[in-house]
Formats: structure tokens, sequence, C-alpha cells
């Protein structure tokens, strides 16, 4: 036996000696196969375990998935149960950092069952933390929630106030990231007020951080900035370098947001200090075009091109040309501004180097983005030389790129925009010709008092059409008679005039036939022939007077501000997902305030949700749908996102009709749209414009 720990002592420190480069894995594997007799003791499996973390870190995941395994099956054999739920942890790991989330929650709920075999409760408490981690990385945020409250009863229950605070924590981040800001601030504060009571420096710090990001989220920069300036304070006392970094990457995010570049400057600049010690070339020539582009935007032009000359220098040393490509362009801005301010025609031919490389950058990888914007200033540098063919040359070679990259498919859309909007304009029309030609048919098998009824109601449609009609045809009239400066207050004045004859008229008349036809329905002496179709008329003219209430709402003028917009909005989402199993978490602001909306951004902003929702229902699969939208004086952003199994090129195709809709209507109002998707992680659909 002393010999046999000797040997095991001998073996692991020469592990460590191998350790110290990862690169030598191999050769202590190759040690292994020397030993005999080892093959029952836990330190064999401790070192099984080593060398799996060893390939790990040379990005060799199938040697540190099977020596993990190995190292499980030997302590499996031994009984060794920290050695099993190590193993089973080291597995899940492996499989998270190569994206098989699902395998890594089944290898650590083996974990947490060995632990519960051991009644180590802390044990327990970590995998679960663990657990929840993965869980919120695959998009699973309730199971995340549900890991995390049951690691917070565990720790309560065990009096575990350090990992209490750290399941709060993690609570709170989970509900920041999927919008609920009051439950998220609520959990931090709690985790914050245990932290400080433990005086655990670092939750504190990072909590505080959570809670100031939370707060940026909502747009109340004071009490962003509050909180970080705290978490800032506690982590310089403790000499956390990471959580410094942390809480100043987020007070640079809301001074930007503030507009307060003196501070934005200083906190980047402190926290590019703290995070070139350390980090990756090309992170840090990423920050220093960050720091580059403040100084340019205070105009201290010379130290703003000493940064991003300095980041060029470091992304030329790595992989990513496309940073190349931007951070050329960016010093080329720069050489401009100095240029004009200085008046000197060097600056220019400075700039159009660094744009010519970055152009040549651009058409390696196929930027068009950065080649367009290549070619504008390209065309501001040849005209500060007095080479005006050339300025006009490069100019209209952005032109070009820029026609080509938005409008290539603009007169199909013109023509498909115009042939949807006559025909959700005389859908209305449509249905009622529907319900007359069923109510025709019931007609003709009735007696004579059913007929006098039916016919009374096609009389009363028949004469709302016309009616409406009429009054359409009339306003047009009145609209070439007014004069240009009161063009605007006839408009107006038609569409509410329409919204309240459609509601007053129509509405009325639907709403009868729809009376009448379920008396009818009541009565013996209809057959069941006829009963099945008054069924059919009462359900269509309900889908009438759906479809009519949202013509109503668009037509009438007094809905055209956000508050309007919003609450009809809420109103849509609710009857939308009504008696389905989808959960829509809608996100809108709560006081809007008297904010005035253009008409045709309303009606295009709701046919873009209404579109939306549509697909999401049809083809995602998914059981949730958020729904955001925030406004900055007169910017909006609507966000819609579901978590189903997102689009391939298999799936696209069922998708090109309705995406085609909303690029036509988000272009309709001069927005920007964007949708974001991949297979297995949902669809997101993203369009942001001015409000009017």
């Amino acid at each position: 036996m002393i010999v046999k720990s000797l040997l095991n002592t001998i073996i692991v420190s020469w592990f460590l000696f191998l350790n110290t480069s990862v690169c030598q894995t191999t050769a202590l594997d190759s040690l292994l196969q020397l030993i005999p007799g080892s093959k029952q003791d836990s330190t064999l499996s401790n070192l099984y375990l080593k060398i799996s973390k060893g390939y790990s870190k040379k990005g060799d995941y199938e040697n540190a998935l099977s020596y993990a395994d190995k190292s499980f099956l030997l302590s499996k054999q031994i009984n060794f149960l920290e050695g099993m739920a190590q193993a089973k942890i080291q597995s899940g790991k492996l499989e998270a950092d190569n994206g098989k989330l699902e395998n890594a929650v089944l290898f650590l709920n083996q974990a947490m069952d060995v632990r519960k075999q051991m009644n180590d409760t802390q044990g327990v408490i970590i995998v679960l933390l663990k657990l929840g981690g993965f869980e919120k990385n695959s998009g699973k945020t309730d199971k995340a929630i549900e890991a995390y409250n049951r690691a917070a009863e565990l720790s309560g229950l065990s009096n575990d106030s350090f990992y209490l605070a750290r399941c709060y924590n993690n609570i709170g981040i989970t509900y920041q990231e999927t919008a609920q800001y009051t439950e998220s601030i609520s959990y931090l504060l709690k985790g914050l007020k245990i932290a400080e009571d433990n005086r655990d420096s670092l939750t504190q710090a990072m909590t505080l951080s959570s809670i100031g990001y939370t707060y940026y989220l909502l747009n109340n920069s004071a009490e962003s900035l509050r909180y970080l300036r705290k978490s800032l304070e506690v982590s310089r006392k403790s000499n956390l370098r990471d959580a410094q970094i942390n809480a100043m990457t987020n007070m640079v995010r809301a001074f930007d947001k503030s507009g307060q570049l003196d501070s934005l400057l200083f906190y980047t600049k402190l926290s590019f200090e703290l995070l070139k010690t350390y980090s990756e070339p090309i992170i840090i020539a990423r920050i220093e075009n960050n720091v580059a582009d403040v100084f340019s935007r205070l105009d201290q032009l010379d130290s703003a091109l000493y940064y991003i000359s300095d980041a060029i220098a470091l992304s030329r040393e790595s992989e990513y040309k496309g940073n190349s490509a931007v951070f050329l362009l960016t010093k080329a801005e720069i050489l401009l501004k100095i240029a004009k301010k200085n008046k000197r025609p060097q600056g220019y031919k400075d700039a159009l180097a660094c744009l010519q490389e970055s152009l040549t950058i651009s058409e390696e990888i196929n930027d068009p983005d950065n080649r367009k914007d290549c070619f504008l200033l390209m065309s501001e540098a040849y005209y500060g030389l007095n080479q005006y063919d050339e300025a006009y040359n490069y100019h209209l070679k952005y032109s070009q790129l820029n026609d080509s990259i938005t409008n290539n498919t603009f007169t199909l859309q013109v023509a498909e925009m115009n042939s949807k909007y006559e025909t959700e304009k005389k859908q209305i029309q449509i249905n009622l010709l529907n319900a007359e030609k069923e109510t025709s048919m019931v007609i003709l098998a009735k007696r004579q008092t059913l007929n006098y009824s039916l016919a009374s109601i096609l009389f009363l449609i028949v004469i709302s059409s016309i009616f409406i009609y009429r009054n359409v045809q009339q306003k047009r009239k009145a609209e070439k008679q007014v004069a240009v400066l009161e063009k605007q207050n006839a408009i107006e004045s038609m569409r509410s005039k329409i919204a309240s004859d459609v509601h007053d008229d129509m509405g009325a008349g639907l709403t009868k036939m729809g009376l009448f036809s379920e008396q009818l329905l009541k009565s013996t002496t209809v057959s069941v022939q006829e009963k099945q179709l008054l069924e059919k008329i009462s359900m269509q003219s309900k889908e009438v007077i759906g479809g009519m209430r949202e013509i109503i709402w668009a037509s009438n003028p007094a809905n055209d501000n956000l508050k309007s917009m919003l609450g009809f909005m809420r109103q849509y989402i609710d009857r939308f997902f009504d008696g389905t199993n989808i959960r829509p978490i809608v996100n809108f602001p709560h006081d809007t305030g008297e904010v005035a909306l253009h008409p045709e951004v309303r009606r295009n902003l709701f046919l873009i949700l209404k579109e939306s929702l549509n697909n999401a229902v049809k083809y995602s699969g998914s059981d949730k749908v958020d729904i955001d939208f925030n406004n900055e004086n007169e910017n909006f952003n609507l966000n819609i996102k579901d978590y189903g199994k997102g689009m391939d090129g298999k799936n696209k195709d069922d998708f090109s009709n309705g995406l085609r809709n909303m690029q036509l209507r988000a272009s309709q109002i001069q927005s920007a749209f964007k949708m974001i998707t991949s297979p297995g992680n949902g669809v997101r659909i993203e369009v942001a414009g001015k409000l009017y």
C-alpha cells in the first residue's frame, strides 16, 4: 500500500508538471499506460478528470468527453461518489460548450442525483445553478427560473445566505433578459440585501451592476448611473477587476444614451486600461475603435487618430479582416475631419489611402455595406482635392450600390403593395357579397314570413353599402374643391365621417343581421338545413364586424396617436391568441403622453404586427411570443419574437410572401426592417423608424 500511494503521488506530481502546458496532455495519456495496479484508486479517477479538462482547453472535444466518461466509470466501480458527480458535471460542461444543451442538462441532472445520494445540499445547489444557466442559454427561461427557485429554496432551508444571494441574482438577471423588469429589480434587490449583510463584495458589485443595467433598459439613466457608481465603488475597494470592468461597461452605455460624452470618454478609457492587460488583441482593437469614435465626436482628432491607428495595427495581426475594413473606414473619417479643419490636401490623400485599403478588404469578404460607405467618403475626399470628376464618379458608384442594396425588387414590391392595399380595401365588400349570397340561398327555401325577414336583412346590407359608397364619392369630390391650405383638415374630416358612418350604419345593420339570424335559429319552425345556413350567416356577420372594427379604427383621425395604437394592438393581441396555446408577453410603455402618430405609420405598423403574429401561429411551433414596443423622441422600435423552430432554406418559401408584405409596409413608412432567424432559434422581426 505504501508503494502504491507513493506511486500515485508521483503520478499526480508528474501530471501537475505536464499540465502547465495543455499541449502535453497526450504525453500524460501515454504515461498512464505504464502504470499497472492503479485501476481501483480514486486518485486515478481524479487524474482522468484532469486529463479531460486538459483536452477541453485544447479544444479536443472527443478525448475530453472520453476521459470524463472514464473517470465516471472508474468512480462508479469503486463507489467514489464525489468522482461520479464531478465527472458528470464535466461532461455537462463539455456538451454545453459544444451547443448540445439537452445532453448537458441530462448530465447535470445525473450529477444532481449523485449529490442527493451524498446528502450534499450545497453540491445540489451548485448543480442547480449550473442547470439553470444551461436552461437559460437554450431559451427555456421558465425552466431556468424553476431551477434557480429550487436552489434558492434549498439555500433558505440550509441557512446558506451566500448561495441564496447568488440564486436571487440569477433569477433577477433571467427576468431582465425576458424584459420583465419589475420582477428583475425585485429579486436583484433581495440578493443585494443578503450580499450586503454577508459583506460579500463580489456579489454586491455584480448585483448592483445588474440593477443599473436593468434601469438602463428602462431608459432611466439617473437610477442606472446611481447603482453603477455604487458597483464601481464596491469593486474598487475589494480590487475586483472583472466587476470593475462590468460596471464601467454598463456606465459607458448609460452615458452614451444620455449624451454625456466627457463621462463616456473617461469610463471608456478607464475600462480599456483594465481590459488591455489580459484581453485578446482583437477585443482591445474594438475597444480602441470605440475610444477613437468618442474622441472624434468630441473633436479631439489627434487622440482619435492615435487610438484608431493602434486598433488597425492590432486587427491586422488577427484573422478577422472585417474589423480591419471597419477600422480603416473610421480612420478615414477622422483624417477627413483633420483635412477640413487644417485645409491640407495631404490629409485627403491619406484618407484616400485608408479608404482604398478598406475597399479592397470589403471586396475580399464581400461586404457591400462597407464598400458603399467607402465610395461615399472617397467622393468626399476627391471633392476636397478639387478633383470633381472623380468625386462625381465615386458618388455615382455610391448611389448605384445603395440602390442595388435597398431597391433590387422595388418595382415588384410597389405592384404587390398596391395589389395588397386594394385587396384589403375591398375585403369588407367581398364579405358582404358572400353574406348576400348565403342569405339568397336561404330565402329560396323559406316560408313567406322567413322570406320577408331575410329580404329585409339583404335590403339593409345593400342600402348600407350604397350609402357608404355615396358618402365616399361625395368626400372625394369635396377634396378636389378644398384649397391647398385646408386640404389636411378636409382629409381628417372625411376619415372621421367615414369611421362614424361605418360604425353607425353598417355596424348597426350587421348587428341586426346577426340578431335576426340568432332569433330564427331559436324558431321551432326552421328546418335543420335552414339552421345550418343561418349559423353560417351569423358567423359571417361576426367576421365582417371584426374586419370592420379594424377599418373604423384605421379611418378615425382621433386615433392618430401612440396611445390609441398601443391600446388597439393590446386588444388585438388578446383576441388573436385567445383559445390558442401560445402565451404572448407584451412590453409596451405604460405612459406615452400625447404623442402624435402619422396615420400611415399607425396603419402599417398594425398590419406588420398582424402578419407577424399570423406567421408565428402558422409556422413557428412556439408556445411563447414576445411583443416589445418602445419610443424615444420621434423614433420607435417594434420587435416581435417567437421561440419556435426558426427558418432554413426548406421552410423559408412558406414565409416569403408574408416577409415581402412586411418589408413593403416598412418601406412605405420609410422604416428599417430586419428579420433575424436560424434553425431552432425562432424568428425575430425588428422595425425601426419615425413616428411622424
